[in-house]
């Protein structure tokens, strides 16, 4: 009897110990952020371009790239775009529309005019240059590292360009300057409403893409 007890109490104690402990749950959250660069640029202050066809003396205020007494037919400052966003390469996707007043007719393909035009035929050509060696301020010569658009009238793309970032005190810049040249044999004398210029739209993009060095014509 005392063995059937003793087995009893032994089956007991294995079931008290077979039972389960109750499970608890603990809850973590992870602290969640982005970083991303914020974007600053600096749109050019003044984009100038003034019809010369008569090759008179400018007498205006000097300009970056537009020296008093300059006779070009097509005379223009050399204005820049500045990026100052630090942290992160930008591209800078650019479109230019080129725009003509009163009797301008832009001549999309040929490098020069034709010695027969008697229209008021004009020229129109951009250059754009890369400063990729850090600066306070744009040079006021353009870069060596430039490219060159024969305006149409339509839109037209630029070459993309990746700058390198700001450290918060120098920077990068993409640099533009008009030149041409305009018909000298017109049927309709020059007026002062006709005139040529450009309308620009920009578009920035941080981005892992190495920053561009160079840019051919």
């Amino acid at each position: 009897m005392k063995k059937l007890v003793s087995l009893g109490l032994a089956l007991v104690m294995c079931l008290a110990l077979a039972i389960p402990a109750f499970a608890s749950e603990e809850q973590f959250a992870t602290e969640n952020s982005s970083l991303v660069p914020t974007v600053e640029v600096e749109l050019p202050a003044s984009g100038v371009v003034i019809l010369n066809p008569y090759k008179m003396s400018y007498t205006g205020d000097a300009l970056d790239g537009l020296a008093k007494n300059a006779k070009d037919q097509i005379l223009s400052n050399i204005f820049a775009l500045t990026n100052k966003t630090q942290g992160a390469n930008l591209k800078v996707k650019t479109t230019v529309t080129a725009t003509a007043e009163g009797n301008v007719a832009l001549e999309p393909k040929k490098a020069a005019i034709d010695a027969k035009d008697t229209a008021n035929t004009v020229i129109l050509k951009l250059t754009y240059g890369l400063v990729d060696t850090a600066a306070a301020k744009a040079p006021t010569t353009m870069s060596t590292k430039k490219a060159d658009l024969q305006m149409t009238g339509e839109e037209q793309s630029l070459k993309d360009i990746v700058l390198g970032p700001s450290d918060g005190s120098k920077f990068t810049f993409i640099q533009f300057q008009f030149s041409g040249s305009a018909n000298e044999k017109v049927e309709t004398p020059w007026a002062e409403s006709d005139t040529v210029g450009a309308t620009f739209v920009f578009t920035f993009e941080p981005t892992t893409d190495a920053a561009t060095t160079a840019l051919s014509a």
